[in-house]
C-alpha cells in the first residue's frame, strides 16, 4: 500500500500486510492519521504508524515503529520491496472481510464486525506491537 499527502501528492510511505498477494477488504485511518488498519481476505489485520505529511515518523512518547526488513540498510540496491516497512501490530480473524474503527477513547483499540456476524474488540501494544489482545467476541445477531 502506498500512502500519499492530499495536498502535494508526495509519497508519505510505503506499506506491507505480508510477502504473498491479497485482497484489501477495509482499509480506515485513526482520527489524526497517525496509525492505519489493513484487512484483508488472509484474515488478518494489519495496523501500521503513519508518517506526518512533514515526512518526520509520527512520534508518540513511546511510540512503537513498523518492522523493517533486515537488509533495508541496502535498500537503494536491492529492489522496493526491501525498503518497505510491515505492521507493528496484528491480529486474526476467521473472517477477514470486516468493518473496522479504532477506538478513540482508547487509541490502542479496535472494534471489528466481521460479515460472519460477530463484534471484536482488539488492544494492541504502542511501544511493542506484535499481536494484539482480542477483549471482546461477541455475536451481532440472536
Amino acid at each position: 500500500m502506498r500512502v500519499y499527502e492530499t495536498h502535494s501528492g508526495r509519497l508519505l510511505g510505503e506499506y506491507r500486510r505480508g510477502a504473498d498477494p491479497a485482497a484489501i477488504y477495509q482499509i480506515v485511518f485513526n482520527r489524526d492519521a497517525t496509525k492505519i488498519a489493513v484487512a484483508s481476505d488472509k484474515g488478518t489485520v494489519h495496523i501500521f504508524n503513519l508518517e506526518t505529511p512533514s515526512g518526520q515518523p509520527v512520534l508518540y512518547e513511546d511510540a512503537g515503529r513498523n518492522r523493517q526488513s533486515s537488509l533495508a540498510f541496502m535498500k537503494d540496491l536491492l529492489p522496493k520491496y526491501f525498503a518497505s516497512e510491515w505492521s507493528f501490530a496484528q491480529f486474526h480473524l476467521r473472517d477477514g472481510r470486516c468493518a473496522l474503527h479504532f477506538d478513540e477513547e482508547e487509541g490502542n483499540a479496535i472494534w471489528a464486525a466481521t460479515f460472519d456476524g460477530y463484534l471484536y474488540r482488539f488492544v494492541f501494544d504502542v511501544v511493542r506491537g506484535g499481536e494484539a489482545v482480542q477483549m471482546l467476541c461477541k455475536p451481532l445477531f440472536d
